[in-house]
């Protein structure tokens, strides 16, 4: 097991797959069942038994910096998806009155938001109704029952922001569609710069050019892409997990049983098949596959198949 780990990405998914009690590197480790940003007095999240009897991620509402930030998302993004995430400020993870008494302000926080704002008063509403789905939650996992009750005013407010949403939606969609066609212009400059082709690029060189981002293109923001270590004992994701090529070459058979029967294999959450440090999720009939939260499509499979020689 390596206690030192190669970026925040690779610490956040393998203390998701609890495969280890400890690992850092640079700024995040975890100890445990808890993750920290920068040391102990910030934890990101925590694996939690719930005095139901339900095992949750419990995960911080709580914000410090721009980086922090960052870290929070890594390990979001890492949590599986069979967990149910709880998210409230860590100080309060243990303490059921507490946390009830959070989630009541949240959503009267939000309703008075709403109150005064234009257009954002929809948005604030929702944040409302997620808060209220938060606080039943809550109550659950500690056997208990909470519910919101709307005054007269909530039920005006809910009513204003309604015809806010209806004005300014066709704005809204405008807008999502002009950032989408923003979207595809960096990708094309990205692609230009590459030489016309992304993934030949990272492959030869393991980054996009510009500090891993031109305009508002990051290696997120692009599909999955797998290349091998220098030293030919690892795949590594353009998302920063690394798996064993050994655990790779197992999947092959697999991958081409699915495309050959046109049948995809889903594997049930209660019944975990491990690949490195990642849990394997589902491989499609078309040799798509998703490990952990990296979704990678057939090319970048097919690619990597023939690095390793299996292809």
């Amino acid at each position: 097991m390596k206690q030192i780990l190669g970026s925040h990405s690779e610490v956040a998914h393998v203390w998701a797959s609890r495969s280890q009690e400890s690992g850092e590197a640079s700024r995040v480790f975890f100890d445990g069942d808890t993750i920290y940003s920068y040391g102990r007095h910030f934890p990101i999240a925590r694996f939690q038994k719930m005095p139901n009897g339900q095992e949750v991620v419990m995960f911080t509402a709580n914000d410090y910096s721009v980086s922090t930030s960052k870290h929070k998302n890594y390990v979001r993004r890492a949590i599986p998806d069979n967990y149910t995430v709880v998210v409230m400020p860590s100080s309060l993870w243990s303490c059921y009155a507490s946390g009830k008494a959070y989630l009541i302000d949240e959503i009267k926080n939000s309703l008075q938001l709403s109150s005064t704002a234009n257009k954002h008063a929809w948005f604030n509403v929702r944040e409302a109704v997620r808060a209220i789905n938060c606080l039943k939650q809550w109550a659950e996992l500690h056997k208990r029952k909470a519910k919101y009750k709307f005054t007269k005013t909530d039920k005006a407010i809910v009513k204003r922001a309604l015809k806010f949403k209806r004005k300014y939606a066709v704005a809204e969609a405008k807008r999502y569609k002009e950032h989408q066609e923003q979207i595809a212009k960096d990708k094309q400059l990205l692609a230009d710069v590459c030489g016309g082709d992304i993934a030949k690029f990272w492959h030869t060189y393991g980054h996009i050019p510009d500090y891993e981002s031109v305009g508002s293109i990051s290696l997120y923001d692009l599909p999955c892409m797998v290349r091998m270590s220098t030293d030919n004992t690892e795949v590594i994701t353009s998302q920063g997990a690394r798996v064993p090529a050994e655990h790779a070459k197992r999947l092959f058979p697999i991958i081409l049983r699915a495309r050959r029967t046109k049948k995809a294999y889903t594997i049930p959450p209660m019944e975990p098949v491990r690949i490195g440090h990642y849990t394997l999720r589902e491989i499609s009939e078309n040799g798509d596959i998703t490990i952990g939260c990296h979704n990678i499509l057939w090319p970048e499979v097919e690619y990597i198949g023939k690095e390793l020689k299996v292809l």
